[in-house]
C-alpha cells in the first residue's frame, strides 16, 4: 500500500499520477503552544448557541468565549439591510459586510466508484487563540475540465453537486467528520472545503486528515495529513438574494489586493453555484442570478462563503441584491 504522510503544496492545478491535486494556502507556521484537546465543555455550550438564531448564536458566542478565556474575534463591519424591502425596488441591497479573508483548504482529488475517502477537521483549542469550529463539505463541479483534469472552474459561474457535508463529529466535538464512498456513475475529480462555521473562527485552526481507500487498487491507496492549519474564509448567510458579490477592498497601495472566490451552498438542496472571477483580470466573484429566500438562506449548511485565492489575509467586502 503506497501512503502519503504529507501535504503536498501544489500551485495552480498539477496532477500526481491522475491520483491527487492538493489545492492549498500557502504554508503556515504552526502556534507556538498548542493544544488538540476540543475542550467538549465549550463544544457542548456552543452547539446549544447553534440550535438557536444567528443573532443569539453570535452573541451567546461572545459572552461564551470571555467566560473560556478566548480573545475576542476581530471586528467584522456588517450592514444588514431591511428584508422587508425586498420586491420595492428593481435593485435592492439587503446585506452588506466587509471582513478579513485568508485562503481556505481545498483538496482535489481522483476517485471511482466503489473508493471510500474519510475526512477529518479535527478542531482545535489554540492557547491565545481559542478553539476553532471547522466545516467540510464534499464537492464535484459540473465542469468536464474538473471532472476529467481537477481545473477548478475560475471563469463564469460554475454549479456543483454536495455528496457529504459536515459541521459537527457529535455531542461536545466541533471536529467536522465524514465517510462518503462514491457510487456508480460518481467519478473523476472530486474537491473537499473546509471553512469555519461562524467568522469568530476564520482564524483560528485546525488538524486536517483525509484517507482515500481504492478496492479497485490497493496500491493507490493513500493518506494525506497537514497537522495545523488557519480555516480562513468568510461566511454568512443569505438574506433572501438572488445576486451574490465578493470584492477585494482597496486597492491600498503597499497592501497585496484580495481575489475573492465566491461559493453559494446549498446543503438541503445538494447543490450549489460559484465564481471566481466575473471576466478575466478582474478579482471580484459574483453568482447570479441564483435565488435563496430568506428561510432557505439559514438551513443547516445553506451558507454564502468566500474564498481568498491570492496569499495572505486581505479585506473582502461582500454584497447582496435581490433585482
Amino acid at each position: 500500500m503506497n501512503r502519503i504522510n504529507r501535504i503536498l503544496n501544489i500551485s495552480g492545478a498539477a496532477c500526481l499520477s491522475g491520483t491527487l491535486l492538493a489545492l492549498l494556502g500557502c504554508q503556515q507556521e504552526a502556534p507556538n503552544e498548542t493544544r488538540a484537546d476540543s475542550k467538549p465543555d465549550y463544544a457542548l455550550e456552543v452547539q446549544k448557541l447553534k440550535a438557536g438564531s444567528e443573532d443569539s448564536f453570535d452573541k451567546g458566542l461572545v459572552a461564551l468565549d470571555r467566560k473560556f478565556g478566548f480573545p475576542a474575534a476581530s471586528a467584522e463591519e456588517v450592514k444588514p439591510q431591511d428584508a422587508t424591502a425586498l420586491g420595492k425596488a428593481a435593485s435592492t441591497q439587503v446585506f452588506t459586510a466587509t471582513g478579513n479573508c485568508a485562503q481556505i483548504s481545498k483538496f482535489v482529488f481522483h476517485a471511482v466508484p466503489g473508493d471510500e475517502v474519510v475526512f477529518r477537521a479535527t478542531s482545535l483549542n489554540v492557547i491565545n487563540v481559542g478553539t476553532s469550529d471547522p466545516v467540510a463539505v464534499l464537492i464535484q463541479f459540473n465542469n468536464s475540465n474538473f471532472i476529467n483534469n481537477g481545473v477548478v472552474p475560475a471563469l463564469g459561474q460554475a454549479s456543483f453537486k454536495i455528496l457529504a457535508w459536515n459541521d459537527d463529529a457529535g455531542p461536545g466535538d466541533l471536529s467536522s467528520f465524514f465517510n462518503y464512498t462514491f457510487q456508480a456513475g460518481e467519478n473523476g475529480y472530486f474537491m473537499v472545503m473546509v471553512y469555519p462555521y461562524s467568522n469568530s473562527s476564520s482564524a483560528k485552526t485546525v488538524s486536517l486528515n483525509m484517507d482515500l481507500i481504492r478496492p479497485s487498487c490497493p496500491t493507490c491507496d493513500f493518506f494525506i495529513q497537514n497537522p495545523i492549519r488557519k480555516l480562513g474564509g468568510l461566511v454568512y448567510n443569505s438574506r433572501g438574494a438572488n445576486d451574490f458579490h465578493a470584492d477585494p477592498v482597496g486597492p491600498i497601495i503597499g497592501v497585496p489586493l484580495a481575489d475573492p472566490h465566491l461559493y453559494v451552498i446549498m446543503n438541503s438542496l445538494g447543490t450549489g453555484m460559484s465564481n471566481g472571477n466575473i471576466i478575466s483580470f478582474v478579482n471580484g466573484s459574483r453568482v447570479f442570478p441564483y435565488f435563496v429566500s430568506l428561510s432557505d438562506g439559514f438551513k443547516t449548511g445553506n451558507i454564502v462563503l468566500i474564498d481568498n485565492d491570492a496569499a495572505g489575509t486581505e479585506s473582502i467586502q461582500h454584497t447582496q441584491f435581490f433585482q
